[in-house]
This record gives structure tokens, C-alpha cells and sequence, in this order.
């Protein structure tokens, strides 16, 4: 009986992220305002870059501008949600949270997953209208926007998941905020957020690849890049790879949070 109403709680979780999202329209005014001055500001960077030095001659201002477009969209997506975690621990939360149908953090994160969507659908449905009107067509195929909206979905559910670990950092002291920072710092720099990770010299490229930074920005940014199909689609299975770690991870550190809050409480 218990396990009947746990899909109908997820989807309540998830319907109230979106509404939450919808509901905010100065937010979501604001995020569209900086998101279209940061992609002019990034145009005129690209559009004056030596490409030829980076060895990248197949790649043009509007590739680079298409794949910040798509890192920012995941940045902007995650911005603000990721430390949510963090700031229900602090307030002492836990103990209401785990009286809910379903895992405790999962019941979190689709409620936060909710908000990404919406606000990615907002920024995808944006660009794509907007961009070509000024002479700047998509360079990504019509037919692989299936697989960039897979990418994208896949790489926001592991930023928040990497929200949801340093926010358990809680648990120990006031130190998801710093934790939350320094990941967010690597993210944007291993990620490849301004720059694809593949103008990265060779040896940090293979060491950035270890990593699940480039997961969430340089794989579905680099669609834009003209990026062969296997590499693709060997990108899709290492964003399910650090999903399903960073997943099981995530339930490790919530059974441990749970089983502390029951013995000395929020």
C-alpha cells in the first residue's frame, strides 16, 4: 500500500518545483535579462578569438556562442537550487521530511528537478527562437534535439546531485555553503563552461574526463560542436555512469543523516 503512493508523491514533488518556478515571474524575468546580456558579451569574446591558434578550424563564433548558450542553460537551470539541501538541514527540517512517502532526498530533488525543467524548457524555447532570427542558426541538427534534451535532463540531475552531497556536509557544521562553492568553482571550470574542455591541453583533458564536471556542461554543449556521433553517445553513458554513482551515493549519506537525526536529532 505504502509503495502506491510513492510515484504519486515524486509527482507531487515534481508538479510543486514547477509551480514554484512558474509562479516567480520576476525571477524568471531576471534570468532571461542576464542570460541574453552574458550570450552578447560571450558573441563579441568569440567573435574576435584566434580559433586558428586552438586548432579548431571547423569551429566559428556561432559554435562557441551555441555551446555557452547550452552550459549556460544548465548553470542557470541548477542556479539556486543546489544548495537547497543544505538550507533544510540548517533550519532543521529533516525530521518533518522524514515522515513523507519515499527516500527523503529523492522526495528533494524531484521537486528541484521540476524547477530545472521548467526553467531549461524557458531558456532551450528562448534561444532557439530568438538566435536564428538574428542570423544565427542552430549548428546542431534538427534531428539530435531528442538526444540534447536528454543531455541536458541528465546533466542537471547531476548538478543536483552534487548540490544534494554538499548539502550533507550540514550534518557536520555550517559547511554545505563553502563545500557548495568549491564544487560549483570546479563545475564551472573542469566543465568547460566559457571554453570547451576540448581547447584543454591533451593531458588535462584526460584528467578532467575523470572527473563528472564535463558531464554536466562540455557533453551537451559540445553537440554544438560538431562532435561525432560515438563520441556522443559514449558521453550519454558517462552521464548515466556519475548519475547512478553520484545516485547511490547520495542514498549512502542520506541513511547516515537519517540514523544521526534519530539519535541526537535536528
Amino acid at each position: 500500500m505504502a509503495e502506491r503512493k510513492i510515484l504519486p508523491a515524486y509527482l507531487a514533488s515534481f508538479r510543486m518545483g514547477t509551480r514554484l518556478i512558474v509562479r516567480d515571474r520576476g525571477d524568471l524575468i531576471s534570468k532571461l535579462f542576464i542570460y541574453a546580456v552574458l550570450l552578447l558579451i560571450f558573441y563579441s569574446i568569440f567573435s574576435i578569438m584566434p580559433l586558428e591558434q586552438l586548432n579548431a578550424p571547423n569551429i566559428t563564433a556561432r559554435h562557441l556562442l551555441w555551446y555557452f548558450a547550452m552550459t549556460e542553460i544548465v548553470t542557470v537551470g541548477a542556479l539556486g537550487l543546489r544548495r537547497d539541501v543544505g538550507r533544510i538541514i540548517a533550519d532543521g527540517q529533516l525530521t518533518t521530511l522524514m515522515q513523507r512517502p519515499g527516500g527523503m532526498i529523492f522526495m528533494i530533488l524531484t521537486r528541484l528537478f521540476g524547477s530545472y525543467m521548467t526553467i531549461i524548457a524557458l531558456l532551450l524555447a528562448a534561444t532557439l527562437a530568438t538566435l536564428p532570427l538574428v542570423g544565427l542558426p542552430m549548428p546542431m541538427p534538427l534531428t539530435q534535439m531528442p538526444i540534447l534534451l536528454v543531455m541536458l535532463t541528465l546533466a542537471g540531475l547531476i548538478s543536483l546531485l552534487l548540490g544534494c552531497l554538499s548539502g550533507m556536509f550540514e550534518i557536520l557544521g555550517p559547511y554545505s555553503q563553502p563545500v557548495d562553492w568549491i564544487l560549483h568553482k570546479f563545475v564551472m571550470a573542469l566543465g568547460g563552461l566559457f571554453f570547451p574542455v576540448c581547447f584543454f591541453p591533451p593531458l588535462i583533458q584526460h584528467l578532467v574526463m575523470l572527473t563528472p564536471f564535463p558531464s554536466i556542461l562540455y557533453a551537451p554543449g559540445s553537440l554544438m560542436l560538431g562532435t561525432p556521433q560515438a563520441t556522443i553517445t559514449n558521453s550519454i553513458f558517462l552521464q548515466i555512469f556519475w548519475l547512478l554513482t553520484l545516485g547511490t551515493l547520495t542514498l549512502v549519506l542520506e541513511n547516515k543523516a537519517v540514523r544521526r537525526v534519530m539519535r541526537t536529532g535536528d
